[in-house]
């Protein structure tokens, strides 16, 4: 503030002052620039809600089966001189995993969550729904610098001048030490890198159903379930990057009052005197690629019994079932391959080595469609049509429906003489639409991820005629009378396959 006074021209008293002007204040606002998301961060928009819109802030990144994802975020200031840090978490979870306020601490603003939601950093687990089976937690966790931070506020209270009364935080509060590891400061790029690697041991990401659940479904509905795998909810995580412009000037900074009763509890930054960042989201797809399923009796995609329950990965191994088929008569096998992401397309193909017999005819890859009488399990994800504004959920679907991501193909032959005491082996794959694994998995490529092989023997039964009764009976000498007419029948039949074989019919003589 600016004061102007009067200086009287009396050389006695040339300090004195007897007229003060009416102060004139200046106000200095601290404007900053916030610190932006830098590459290697996934900046694409590439991420869809159920409704096919695209969610602004948010981007989509692969978790292949198998395979470690490394997720760098990374920020900078454009401030000279400015540091750094960023804050990853998990917004969206379950309410059971932080049932009361004093459970949450530091990450009482999390938003509720939808149902079966885990927390992506956390180790604690949520009983899902019995029909999409029970999974480990995911087990997220952070690595490089400030990884360790686990809260998102940077201040420290100040000390209570007297009993009883609460600690407050301040402007004149000090930032968290770095001892601490929670608020890690950096000149240049900061950076963190989000590690995790979906797997079916432990659980994380896919389960296998159950027999006993595989054997309830096929009573209930007919279809396959056997060797289905079933997949967790995609996670969603968030991160912010803030500066430490209150720290370098000590004054207040960014936001008046960035956590206000005005803002939405998932748009709050708690930037606290600093500049943040505007919040930049990730949904992580849990990608794998589709299995051969069959039923509890092997008949579908033809699997050996000792194999029905067998969840380990069919190529290469002896997996299959050798099927007996006679000569002139017709046998068709059907493969049946599910995805575990309701959202794919699976397409079953035939191998071209071995290939197939002569005369033998694949049929086309068939859509199944999973409606809510069969449903699927998955993350459903609506952030809403006008989002940031409107409240973000997710949730497991237990009532999921898909168009595409099952599918099946029959293989019918009729083998001729020739064949007659000959084996042939035919082998199928599935595979799914999805390229976000190419160059990820060897298997995976920008128009799909192939799954296992399944091979099936045909083998082809010799003719074995026999006559249908005794050669004494058949032919034996008969007497016929003169004058009246004699009939005589003789039965043969083709006895080279069982019954149980279903093989082809009787012969004829």
């Amino acid at each position: 503030c600016f004061v102007a006074v009067d200086k009287p021209p009396s050389s006695s008293a040339p300090a004195k002052r007897t007229c003060r002007s009416l102060p004139m204040c200046v106000k200095f606002i601290m404007e900053g620039s916030p610190p932006a998301f830098v590459p290697p961060t996934p900046l694409e928009a590439n991420s869809r809600d159920e409704e096919g819109r695209l969610v602004p802030g948010r981007s989509d990144v692969a978790a292949c089966l198998g395979h470690p994802l490394d997720l760098t975020i990374a920020a900078e200031d454009p401030d000279y001189q400015e540091e750094t840090r960023l804050f990853v978490w998990d917004p969206d979870v379950d309410k059971d995993l932080y049932p009361t306020i004093n459970t949450l601490g530091d990450m009482a603003y999390v938003v509720d969550g939808g149902d079966y939601n885990q927390d992506f950093f956390s180790s604690a687990t949520v009983t899902g729904p019995p029909q999409c089976g029970q999974f480990a937690a995911f087990g997220g966790v952070l690595t490089g610098r400030g990884a360790g931070q686990s809260t998102v506020d940077p201040m420290l209270s100040e000390a209570s001048t007297a009993a009883g009364v609460i600690p407050i935080k301040s402007v004149r509060a000090p930032y968290k030490t770095a001892s601490g590891n929670r608020a890690v400061y950096t000149l240049g790029v900061q950076n963190v890198t989000v590690q995790f690697t979906p797997s079916l041991s432990p659980p994380n990401s896919f389960t296998q159903r159950t027999h006993a659940s595989c054997t309830s479904l096929h009573d209930a509905l007919s279809n396959p379930y056997c060797r289905e795998r079933l997949g967790n909810a995609d996670p969603v995580i968030c991160a912010i990057a803030y500066d430490d412009s209150r720290l370098r000037r000590g004054r207040w900074a960014g936001e008046r009052d960035p956590n206000g009763d005005d803002v939405r509890s998932w748009r709050r930054v708690h930037s606290n005197g600093d500049y943040a960042s505007e919040q930049r989201c990730f949904r992580i797809v849990l990608q794998a690629p589709p299995v051969f399923v069959t039923d509890p009796a092997g008949v579908a995609t033809p699997f050996s019994m000792d194999r029905v329950q067998d969840y380990r990965d069919s190529t290469g191994r002896e997996s299959g079932r050798t099927v007996q088929v006679a000569v002139n008569s017709s046998r068709s096998v059907k493969f049946v391959a599910q995805d575990p992401q309701p959202r794919d397309t699976t397409t079953i193909f035939i191998l071209e080595d071995p290939g197939v017999p002569r005369g033998m005819r694949p049929g086309q890859s068939v859509c199944v469609p999973r409606t809510t009488a069969d449903p699927m399990c998955a993350a459903f994800d609506l952030p809403g049509p006008s989002y940031p504004d409107t409240e973000p959920f997710s949730y497991q679907n237990v009532n999921a429906t898909s168009a595409c991501s099952r599918a099946e193909m029959d293989v019918e032959w009729t083998p001729g003489f020739e064949e007659a005491g000959r084996t042939y082996r035919v082998c199928a794959v599935g595979r799914d639409n999805s390229p976000m694994c190419n160059g990820i998995d060897p298997k995976a490529t920008s128009r799909g991820w192939f799954g296992e092989t399944q091979c099936v023997n045909f083998y082809v039964v010799a003719p074995k005629i026999r006559w249908a009764q005794p050669y004494d009976l058949s032919f034996g000498a008969t007497e016929a009378l003169v004058g009246c007419q004699m009939e005589f029948v003789a039965t043969a039949l083709d006895a080279s396959c069982r019954p149980e074989d279903a093989c082809g019919g009787d012969g004829g003589g």
